[in-house]
């Protein structure tokens, strides 16, 4: 799995695309390197990708709702393609991020 993990890492910026900020394949690459899922880290190009993870937030009534805001952003990592293949991985950044108001 992290094999798969590092070669997608790999090849997304090899085309630049962990510099743009609503590409959830980067969100997926960056937010594994902050979890230290890859053994890497999450710097350099990834601050767009990452603060685009983290704006994601679900309000209701003017209270922010924790389970919601997880909900959106696993469908937000999960619209990239081929995020089945990455699971484990999505599931460990759901487990420690996804239900944070703000970037720790």
């Amino acid at each position: 799995m992290k094999v798969k993990l590092i070669c997608a890492t790999l090849v997304l910026s090899m085309y630049g695309a962990i510099a743009h900020a609503e590409d959830p394949c980067a969100s997926v690459a960056c937010m594994s390197g902050k979890a230290g899922i890859a053994g890497g880290s999450a710097a350099g190009k990834c601050q767009e990708p990452i603060a685009a993870f983290f704006s994601i937030l679900v309000f209701r009534h003017g209270k922010f709702k924790p389970g919601s805001t997880n909900q959106k952003r696993r469908e937000y990592l999960e619209s990239c393609p081929g995020s089945s293949e990455n699971k484990e991985s999505i599931d460990t950044i759901m487990k420690k991020f996804g239900q944070m108001r703000s970037e720790p």
